[in-house]
């Protein structure tokens, strides 16, 4: 009973943190323009729901790791992350072309570079992936070697290496995060007494962190490098010690928000709703880039910049009413397209991110 109440608890997790995407990605693509790094809205979710994702994963990941050798993780992973990787990258890139042909515009071109392009543009899935081996490497040295005291050290290495690895500032930011959801599935009842603690301590300090958040501490802008940053090494490592501290606040709130969100309302068909979302986070993330950052930001944006330009321009109405109603919308429809696919063709809904 235990085991399955964690688990309805973490599927809960991910629907939050989808729609938390869709959000982003809304308030991103919907017809704000440049502004939305200053959106407050969109600082909210984007100083911590990449982390939480990486938490997540880190956290199912520990959850069958051991159950098979390296080479089968891999496969599982080269199955479930790399391939769909490339497949959705493909099919944006499809799905882009033909629309602007038929839109009658020749801007997006028959091109193997742009090809290319998009199926590297979905950095997230391939930092994941990358994550997920490099893990997944340490610890199956460590139950070669038969000693979890080797974990850290091994953990540690891994962290070096990804430096050199394609992504690697991304790598390097999120990473972190990944390893913090495989302790907490892998370290029983000391880890979850101790992130409790964490969540109580976040409640105070994640508030205090978001009202000094700035565009700097988007990863985008100022990367992870200290040698070549341009913001100089003393200050380049203050940011990235904030983005941490933020990332990993943030992440801690939400998973207290959702335990006990899940405690509260355990039989809530709403509830039930968010974690049967959870389950399609993959299928939902890849598709989003064709339904809301391409066809749908073309739609939001003739609404956004339209006759009702003067109402939607307000930043309250834009952010807190607009945008979080076309990402419930988005976010439904993506889920029942998926969830009917997979039906229509047998397919399971086993965890994947």
């Amino acid at each position: 009973m235990e085991k399955q109440a964690r688990i309805k608890y973490w599927d809960l997790l991910k629907g939050i943190a989808i729609f938390l995407v869709v959000w982003g990605h809304t308030i991103q693509y919907g017809g704000s323009g440049s502004i939305f790094f200053d959106n407050k809205a969109f600082i909210f979710i984007y100083s911590f729901h990449m982390p939480l994702f990486l938490l997540i994963s880190g956290y199912f990941l520990a959850k069958t790791a051991g159950r098979r050798s390296f080479v089968q993780n891999l496969e599982k992973k080269l199955v479930h992350i790399a391939i769909p990787a490339v497949l959705g990258g493909v099919g944006f890139y499809v799905v882009k072309l033909v629309v602007e042909r038929l839109l009658g515009s020749d801007a997006y071109p028959v091109s193997f570079v742009m090809l290319f392009d998009e199926i590297r543009n979905i950095w997230f899935l391939w930092c994941m992936f990358i994550c997920s081996v490099a893990l997944l490497a340490a610890d199956a040295l460590a139950r070669r070697l038969g000693s979890g005291r080797m974990m850290p050290l091994l953990l540690v290495a891994a962290y070096s290496l990804l430096a050199f690895l394609p992504y690697s500032e991304y790598n390097l930011y999120l990473f972190p995060y990944f390893v913090t959801g495989y302790v907490i599935e892998k370290g029983g009842t000391g880890s979850q007494k101790a992130l409790s603690v964490l969540e109580l301590f976040s409640i105070v300090l994640f508030p205090m962190l978001l009202p000094h958040f700035r565009d700097l501490h988007f990863i985008y802008w100022s990367g992870m490098s200290l040698l070549s940053s341009a913001y100089g090494a003393a200050a380049q490592l203050a940011i990235d010690v904030f983005r941490w501290l933020i990332g990993f606040a943030g992440c801690f709130v939400v998973l207290l928000f959702a335990r006990r969100l899940d405690e509260m309302f355990p039989a809530n068909k709403i509830c039930g709703l968010i974690g049967d979302i959870g389950k399609y986070t993959l299928e939902i993330y890849i598709l989003q880039r064709i339904v809301v950052e391409y066809l749908g930001a073309k739609v939001l944006w003739k609404i956004v910049n339209g006759p009702g330009s003067a109402v939607l321009g307000n930043e309250v109405v834009y952010s807190y009413l607009f945008t979080p109603l076309c990402s419930i919308a988005f976010t439904l429809f993506l889920y029942y397209i998926v969830k009917g696919t997979k039906r229509v063709w047998g397919w399971s809904h086993a965890d994947k991110v």
